[in-house]
């Protein structure tokens, strides 16, 4: 009986769904795609890292997320720290974690963080987990069916892949 399971909370989020990019090469960045306005611009760290010039000025007409990779070992994350810290000078202000310890090193470089699908939010507990980590976004689950993204609470404004390639585990960490 349906009635015997806990229901979804309602969504405090109710705006429009909005358009978001993610590119992974620097060849995808057109005048088309600009023009287009997305919500957010997902950008991975290191094509960020690559021309701080022209994106320092890109940051003032878009929302550049940067993207953090997606394994990162314990010997890499002062390097990445420092570039973090780089992109909140050249103003970029928010960042795409896909693991739960990537979330205080974006947070000590005073970036605010978005949830990526590693975080595998497949429930209403859990992007109502997400909200208390103060995610202000969240990537569900690609693998949720469209009642189940329907049905799922919006604790934080929640974002689904509508388009484009599905990634593969990786199984440095996953066996």
């Amino acid at each position: 009986n349906k009635a015997n399971f806990p229901q979804p909370q309602p969504g405090i989020y109710r705006k429009a769904p909005g358009l978001t990019v993610q590119i992974t090469a620097r060849e995808q960045l057109t005048a088309k795609l600009l023009h287009l306005h997305p919500a957010v611009l997902y950008i991975p760290l290191h094509i960020l890292s690559q021309d701080p010039v022209y994106f320092r000025e890109l940051a003032k007409q878009q929302n550049i997320c940067a993207v953090l990779p997606r394994i990162i070992h314990d010997g890499e994350l002062p390097g990445i720290q420092v570039s973090l810290r780089v992109l909140r000078d050249m103003g970029i202000r928010e960042v795409l974690c896909g693991n739960l310890g990537q979330l205080l090193p974006a947070r000590e470089c005073g970036l605010a963080v978005r949830g990526d699908f590693g975080l595998n939010l497949y429930n209403s507990g859990a992007v109502n987990t997400a909200r208390e980590l103060e995610l202000i976004s969240a990537c569900l689950s690609f693998e949720m069916t469209l009642p189940q993204i329907r049905d799922v609470s919006k604790a934080v404004p929640c974002e689904i892949f509508a388009y484009g390639r599905l990634p593969l585990m990786v199984t440095e960490n996953c066996l």
